[in-house]
């Protein structure tokens, strides 16, 4: 199963990415993972920083 989701995504991500590719020029298309990839940071960075300062809390209380 999880060899198959995994070809499945190799699969979907070259699709998508090729139909990016017809609309923008190549760099248009390297970009969107980029931004995709720069979102999931900020939003796991901001995640596991909320997390610190309840931990954090809950040991001053």
């Amino acid at each position: 199963m999880y060899f198959s989701s995994l070809y499945f995504g190799i699969g979907i991500g070259a699709m998508a990415l090729g139909r990016i590719a017809e609309h923008v020029a190549y760099a248009g298309m390297y970009r969107m993972p980029v931004l995709y990839m720069v979102a999931f940071l900020v939003i796991y960075i901001l995640s596991v920083a909320r997390g610190f300062l309840q931990q954090k809390q809950r040991l001053v209380v």
